[in-house]
């Protein structure tokens, strides 16, 4: 006889819930929110930021006074300017600076995850290299670019994960004192704090789409435009709140629950692309790759900040609590027999046989 199939969606008898596609890609790359060491001290990640910046504009100006020497004609590219190519490999390595910690708090193979998404984000900065060449840069020009692009990742990376190395014993947990709740407990528990976020994300993404719209955007690059000051700080103002805001929730890391976890670390990863977003805006050859940025950034925050305002513990059904492989619930005894009830056959009106059927009393006519 064929066991009757559970409904998809639905608990299963063992009381396991189905892995979801997004279950399955966190474990495919390796993000499983259980860390099985500690976090590099504040010290070692300062002194291989250090490092990392200082090898990387080293090697920066270095390589543009090869090509411009090799190729004289490439002195006038736009990306050979000491402001140009200095603000994008200081934005550049101080998130993979903030993205390291962060990796080592959601994976328990930092490393392995670390390299492959340094690979992600070296590709990604070559397709606008590559676009420079369909719009008729020189290809030597662009070739340096690109060489300078690999060079930054391969020395942040190396700087990081051997100056600033995960240790090797577990993440302690801290645990509340009686009658208080922790951080993590609130936030497990509670969902304003959540809200709060998706607020703050919400009206930091107002305030750059208005900026968009109100500040000039063919603007020279500086930090603070001619006009809309006001605006502009305030946007500003609200980016540094939002940033304290992922930062305390991160923190709270070891009350968290699992579904929180992952909401913190989308939610910091999404914070920190969007003030990218903001860094290389300030650019003007960069600008609109900067708006695109924040809006990649504000979109991932909200979402994973409102995760956890929308789920909900499971209930178990009482009426599938004794079900085992297709059989009814127990009876009172114990049995998986049915239960005797007025009305049935196994009930006051109904005797049943040895065999499992039920046969009717003689009534008297």
């Amino acid at each position: 006889m064929t066991r009757p199939t559970e409904p998809a969606g639905r608990l299963s008898t063992s009381g396991a819930l189905p892995q979801s596609r997004l279950h399955r890609f966190f474990q495919l790359v390796r993000v499983d929110m259980t860390p099985l060491s500690r976090q590099p001290s504040s010290r070692a990640l300062v002194g291989a930021a250090i490092v990392a910046l200082a090898c990387s504009l080293g090697i920066d100006a270095g390589l543009v006074a090869l090509g411009t020497s090799l190729w004289p004609a490439t002195r006038h590219f736009v990306h050979f300017q000491a402001y140009d190519y200095a603000t994008l490999t200081i934005v550049g390595v101080l998130v993979a600076c903030v993205a390291w910690p962060v990796v080592t708090r959601a994976s328990s193979v930092p490393r392995w995850l670390f390299f492959r998404m340094a690979v992600l984000v070296t590709v990604g900065l070559w397709l606008p290299d590559l676009w420079l060449l369909l719009r008729g840069e020189q290809p030597r020009a662009v070739g340096v670019l690109m060489a300078m692009h690999l060079s930054v990742a391969l020395v942040t990376y190396n700087s990081l994960v051997h100056l600033a190395p995960v240790g090797g014993e577990p993440v302690p947990r801290t645990v509340a004192p009686a009658g208080q709740r922790s951080l993590g407990q609130l936030l497990s528990e509670e969902r304003w704090p959540w809200v709060t976020m998706i607020v703050l994300v919400s009206v930091e993404f107002l305030l750059g789409a208005v900026s968009l719209l109100v500040l000039p955007f063919g603007r020279k690059t500086g930090f603070v435009p001619p006009r809309g000051q006001m605006l502009f700080l305030l946007h500003a103002g609200v980016g540094f709140a939002l940033a304290g805001g992922a930062l305390l929730v991160f923190t709270a890391w070891p009350g968290l629950s699992r579904l929180a976890r992952l909401s913190a670390v989308i939610g910091a990863s999404g914070v920190l692309l969007g003030g990218a977003g903001g860094l290389l805006s300030l650019d003007h050859s960069l600008r609109l790759l900067g708006a695109g940025v924040m809006l990649v950034g504000a979109v991932a925050a909200a979402a994973a900040y409102a995760v956890p305002t929308v789920d909900t513990p499971a209930v178990p059904n009482p009426a599938a609590a004794g079900a085992v492989d297709g059989h009814p619930p127990a009876g009172p005894l114990g049995s998986h027999g049915p239960v005797s009830r007025p009305g049935s056959p196994n009930g006051p009106d109904g005797v049943t046989g040895g065999n499992g059927h039920s046969r009717r009393r003689p009534t008297s006519s």
